[in-house]
């Protein structure tokens, strides 16, 4: 199945290794889903686990950060982006929803309420035969029993 994890997710997962979110990350490095992300998501990824907070704060390291991406760039599938989609109030979600829409992915996984909540979202993602999902609802719905 193709799933576009949102950046929020793998940020999250990233912090706290042992909670739902991770379960999520771990579903992917195990290779029971197959991620959708596109150059845009990739560049916000990287450009978030380089603050000084996730630095300071969570001891995150050059070395964490090239391996997300080298794990990424390794077994995702990319998505070309061409900045079309105009769907919701926050650009940046626009990237990621119309990275859904190019990568044909049947879940989009996001902590961000603007992609599981607004109806001018889910109606178009649903006319792509896309789910919104929070981390919890993805794992729930795949199925898969974890810590």
């Amino acid at each position: 199945m193709n799933v576009v994890i949102d950046t929020n997710v793998w940020v999250s997962g990233f912090i706290n290794q042992h909670g739902t979110l991770a379960r999520v990350l771990d579903a992917y490095r195990d290779m029971r889903v197959t991620v959708v992300i596109s150059e845009p998501m990739l560049e916000e990824l990287v450009e978030v686990l380089r603050r000084p907070k996730m630095v300071q704060k969570y001891g995150v390291t050059d070395e964490d950060v090239r391996a997300m991406h080298e794990l990424l760039g390794r077994h995702a599938v990319v998505a070309p982006v061409r900045h079309t989609v105009h769907v919701c109030r926050d650009p940046d979600d626009d990237v990621v929803i119309e990275t859904a829409v190019r990568g044909t992915a049947q879940f989009l996984v996001s902590g961000d309420a603007d992609l599981w909540k607004a109806a001018e979202v889910q109606d178009y993602l649903r006319d792509h035969r896309i789910q919104v999902l929070s981390p919890k609802g993805f794992w729930d719905k795949i199925g898969i029993v974890g810590g």
